[in-house]
């Protein structure tokens, strides 16, 4: 029992570190999407 609480546990802060990855490389696309919006509307349209 322990050492499947010790894989959940692996797999649980893979997908925490994973997250921060992906949040912290979407940082500089965003910024230039932001910087070439030619109005704060179009910002916000997909």
């Amino acid at each position: 029992m322990e050492k499947r609480k010790e894989i959940l546990e692996r797999k649980r802060k893979f997908v925490i570190a994973n997250q921060l990855l992906k949040s912290g490389t979407s940082i500089g696309p965003n910024f230039f999407e932001s910087q070439s919006a030619e109005s704060r509307a179009d910002l916000f349209v997909n």
